[in-house]
């Protein structure tokens, strides 16, 4: 639904997200992207680079994170404790 919404993306770029957000599913499942802390970002982060994923692969990754999170109204910005969080699932 977050990519169907990003008019003006260059082909490869749209291309490029839509192989992210299988990779972030099965990560965070169907929790509210507001719900993922900088922590939990962090340690999907090490263990990516871990499985040998290149360092662009997850900028992008983490950056599709960041964008789901930005439907909350949030702009971008990831949850810290005190957040609080609207409904947008991932």
């Amino acid at each position: 639904m977050w990519l169907a919404g990003k008019a003006g993306l260059a082909p490869k770029s749209h291309v490029r997200y839509a192989q992210c957000l299988p990779h972030l599913k099965a990560e965070f499942g169907e929790r509210l992207a507001c719900d993922v802390d900088c922590n939990e970002i962090a340690e999907y982060q090490r263990k990516r680079l871990a499985a040998g994923v290149s360092n662009r692969s997850v900028n992008y990754e983490v950056a599709a994170l960041a964008g789901l999170s930005a439907g909350t109204g949030f702009g971008g910005r990831l949850r810290t404790a005190s957040t609080p969080c609207p409904s947008v699932m991932m």
